[in-house]
């Protein structure tokens, strides 16, 4: 079933006809081919597709990312270079994208990463290393954003980051 945003018209879409449907889950680019069976005015606007024959789907990332907007502190695990403040934009138990207003290194250097997640009402600090497995420079000179893959999480802040993605997760799933 497709539904248009709110406040956004739905597309014309034809009973009978089969439309290609491409998307991405958060870990999977996914894309089918179906046949529309027909469209709707109520309970809402809607259209309803026919189940796919088949679905092609490629792994993409490890974990699921959700998007955050967390306050962090990153430092370069090597003795040069200060700590600096930085936003986590999206988070996963295996990684993150983050955005920092100066350069932090190169692809393949390690990072410390530390930020607070609250997970069932109760705040904790999740303090890692962490590999910069790519980066790109923003609008402004000096701002970049990285992706970090986490090196060794240890197996409670693991935990905890689970649970905080799950709460996060189920949130917009009830949305």
């Amino acid at each position: 079933m497709l539904a248009p945003l709110p406040g956004q018209k739905m597309a014309p879409v034809t009973a009978g006809a089969r439309y290609g449907v491409q998307g991405f889950t958060g870990q999977y680019d996914f894309q089918f081919e179906t046949q529309a069976v027909g469209t709707f005015d109520a309970p809402f606007v809607y259209a309803l597709l026919a189940w796919p024959e088949a679905v092609q789907a490629r792994l993409v990332r490890q974990a699921l990312r959700v998007r955050t907007l967390l306050p962090a502190q990153l430092a370069p695990v090597s003795a040069k270079g200060e700590t600096q403040a930085a936003s986590v934009l999206d988070l996963s138990a295996a990684g993150a994208l983050v955005e920092t207003l100066h350069p932090m290194g190169d692809v393949g250097d390690t990072l410390r990463i530390s930020f607070v997640v609250d997970a069932e009402g109760e705040k904790t600090q999740i303090t890692t290393e962490a590999v910069i497995c790519h980066r790109r420079a923003m609008e402004a000179p000096s701002r970049e954003r990285l992706g970090l893959s986490f090196r060794a999480l240890p197996k409670t802040e693991r935990l905890v980051l689970s649970i905080y993605l799950k709460d996060i997760a189920d949130t917009l799933d009830a949305a």
